[in-house]
């Protein structure tokens, strides 16, 4: 083979490899493409499914309450039963709407000035109930130098709920669970919290898929419990967005630390 035909065959494998490059270049833009469509559609559909689902709750309340007459009891039950799979129905396609911006880039925080040791509190005080129900001890520790921090207090609180409600769920009767916020130790400028339970604990294996979209894990009680498998892929999208990080540590039979930091001075 002369070095024409070299130069030749370089030339045309040069021709190829371009354009299989702009091939693969255009593949890949129409896969974009269809993946926004798709992630359009679903947070679309998921808000136009949110205002019939809250009339539909509006009306049962309005039902139970005793507007339009008296109940008997089977029909109070039955409609009590109807209330709460609405409430469910509402939490997934909330979930949805949250898990579409978050996978869109969408996510918006209305960051502000935020009183954290009162913020935590109200939180862990209104799921003081719902641990009663299991026999919990819900407990609460804050470092004295939190105080004020900017952060978006309403996605702060959704991971906090999450986290805690997780917790109580997933912890067999009479569990104790302890929350508690403090600065972080390795950058001071950040918040450390932390919800800590001692219930049944989570596998190596599943720890490295706990916060991907709609994973609920092996064990028996998340089947008895349910959920729709985007609470914590939610809680991560949200501290991500904050500029922090959520991680677990786990021992089965044990129990659980899920952690999350906020970073000092986001805008």
């Amino acid at each position: 083979m002369d070095k024409e035909e070299l130069e030749q065959m370089v030339e045309m494998a040069t021709i190829d490899l371009r354009n299989d490059k702009m091939r693969l270049a255009k593949a890949y833009e129409e896969l974009k493409e269809l993946d926004r469509m798709k992630t359009d559609f679903v947070s679309i559909t998921a808000h136009e499914l949110g205002t019939p689902l809250a009339i539909m709750r509006n009306n049962v309340e309005m039902l139970l309450d005793g507007t339009f007459g008296d109940l008997e009891d089977d029909q109070r039950e039955s409609l009590s039963m109807i209330i709460n799979n609405i409430e469910r129905l509402i939490k997934l396609v909330q979930d949805v709407r949250d898990m579409s911006a978050i996978y869109g880039g969408r996510l918006r925080l209305d960051s502000e000035p935020t009183f954290i040791p009162e913020l935590v509190r109200g939180i862990v005080d209104d799921l003081k109930s719902l641990a009663k129900t299991r026999e919990h001890e819900l407990e609460l520790s804050i470092s004295s130098d939190v105080s004020d921090f900017v952060c978006d207090r309403d996605r702060v609180t959704q991971v906090l709920n999450n986290l805690i409600h997780n917790a109580i769920k997933f912890t067999p009767k009479g569990g104790k669970i302890v929350v508690s916020v403090q600065k972080d130790e390795s950058n001071s400028q950040n918040l450390l919290f932390k919800v800590e339970d001692n219930g049944i604990g989570i596998s190596a294996e599943e720890q490295e898929k706990i916060f991907d979209h709609f994973y609920e894990g092996d064990t028996y009680l998340h089947h008895e419990t349910g959920g729709s498998g985007l609470g914590l892929s939610i809680a991560k999208g949200i501290v991500e967005a904050h500029g922090g990080k959520i991680w677990v540590e786990s021992t089965p039979e044990v129990g659980s630390k899920f952690y999350f930091t906020i970073p000092g001075g986001n805008k």
